[in-house]
């Protein structure tokens, strides 16, 4: 009998704290004053803050297109799925659960990466992200058999996901036959 009340305690108690963190993580939101003071003792970050309530969020998505080139024909752009997401659209899950955001935060941060204003474009070509975009658009191109390769970085907004911002156009690129 001493040991199920024990657990009927522990229970109450795990039951407490997961509401009193819940409860915190709402309030956290709101940059309450009390908030902020009882957030000092969360020296583990265990209380988060949600970006989605920002004075500015995101409203794009970078995307990389490529087209290839035999001879003197060009083909016309199509979208390199890197993520294997089809424009699903955004659900309510995707705010708990989303996978392809990693490689959404990849293209974006490549997006910031190479788009800065006072970097030439000689850099732009020798930098990590560039060699990355280039080296996943030449495996989709000896994927088809192509021999060049071109790609575009461009950006969506999530309203109009069809018209699109080109922030970079790359050279266009022989493929490397193994």
């Amino acid at each position: 009998h001493h040991a199920s009340s024990l657990t009927q305690f522990m229970t109450t108690v795990f039951l407490a704290l997961i509401l009193l963190w819940c409860f915190l993580t709402v309030v956290n939101q709101f940059n309450l004053a009390f908030v902020s003071r009882l957030l000092r003792w969360d020296i583990f970050g265990l209380v988060p803050t949600w970006t989605f309530f920002a004075p500015n969020p995101g409203h794009t998505d970078a995307r990389v297109l490529i087209r290839f080139r035999t001879g003197f024909e060009v083909t016309s752009w199509q979208e390199l799925h890197l993520s294997g997401r089809l424009d699903q659209g955004r659900r309510l899950l995707h705010g708990f659960f989303n996978p392809q955001r990693r490689f959404d935060k990849l293209l974006f941060d490549f997006r910031n990466t190479l788009v800065v204003s006072n970097v030439s474009l000689s850099i732009v070509r020798t930098s990590s992200e560039y060699i990355s975009i280039l080296r996943m658009s030449e495996m989709a191109a000896s994927k088809h058999d192509q021999d060049e390769v071109q790609f575009m970085l461009a950006e969506t907004n999530y309203v109009y996901p069809t018209q699109f911002e080109i922030v970079l156009i790359s050279d266009i690129h022989r493929i490397m036959k193994s």
